[in-house]
């Protein structure tokens, strides 16, 4: 009996992943009428990379004095956000960054240099804009095009001010 009830309630548990499955693709299916469809091809990729300054960093600066050691987590998603726009050939692309937040219980670990003077800790961030080309199809016939540009950021590199 007691294998039985297992056996049910393994099965009851695989028919409602599946359930959800196929709920989720059924919700995706219904952005689009029957006999639409929509193609995607990357056209450009541009790289680019900005200075953020963490937030929750002291006035003056990190000091550490000679002889004792200092390391700082900083929170890289965190924080408020920079935007700030860039452009290219064809057109604006807005950008937002989260600067980080200094002193977080966990994250990129920055090493503070021990000689006395004050220095403040930076995030190189990178990231990639990808432009696409959406065409938007009805029973295989393109109705219309547009374009979307997908921004990611790819690396954070920390340091600190000299």
């Amino acid at each position: 009996m007691k294998k039985i009830i297992t056996v049910l309630l393994t099965l009851l548990s695989s028919m409602s992943v599946l359930i959800g499955n196929v709920l989720s693709v059924n919700a995706e299916a219904e952005t689009f009428r029957y006999g639409e469809s929509e193609v995607s091809t990357v056209v450009q990729v541009n790289y680019d990379s900005r200075i953020v300054y963490p937030d929750n960093q002291p006035s003056e600066g990190y000091i550490c004095k000679p002889g004792n050691s200092l390391s700082v987590f900083v929170a890289q998603d965190s924080g408020p956000t920079v935007t700030f726009t860039v452009t290219y050939e064809y057109g604006a692309v807005n950008v937002s960054l989260a600067v980080g937040f200094a002193g977080a219980s966990n994250g990129i670990i920055i090493g503070i240099p021990a000689d006395g003077k004050p220095h403040k800790i930076y995030l190189k961030k990178s990231f990639t804009i990808t432009r696409r080309k959406v065409d938007h199809y009805q029973y295989g016939v393109l109705q219309y095009t547009y374009y979307v540009n997908d921004v990611t950021t790819t690396t954070v590199e920390g340091g600190v001010t000299i």
